[in-house]
């Protein structure tokens, strides 16, 4: 279960049903919250809405919403490199890091 409460001044919140949650990002602007458990990538708004849910190709091992809270990255145990925007839209297909 993820019960996320951002610091005050980020108002954003996330109440929803994940299990074996492994990293949580929230964006600087306190919009967004991205958070994976092991093969999923997951983006809720400030609201707790659930936007999108991506299942990666091998277990995730962390993730990060860029600056500006535009991009999602995240990595697998695999070495791949996913990169969407807030719409789910592939920045690039999966990257072998490394071979970028």
């Amino acid at each position: 279960s993820l019960r996320i409460e951002g610091p005050p001044e980020y108002k954003v919140s996330a109440d929803y049903e994940i299990e074996d949650v492994r990293s949580v990002s929230i964006s600087s602007d306190g919009n967004y919250l991205a958070a994976n458990s092991p093969n999923n990538i997951w983006l809720f708004n400030k609201e707790g809405t659930l936007l999108w849910c991506y299942r990666a190709e091998d277990f995730v091992v962390d993730l990060s919403i860029s600056s500006n809270g535009s991009y999602i990255a995240a990595v697998s145990l695999d070495l791949k490199l996913y990169l969407f925007n807030l719409s789910l839209i592939h920045i690039s297909e999966p990257t072998r890091l490394g071979m970028i």
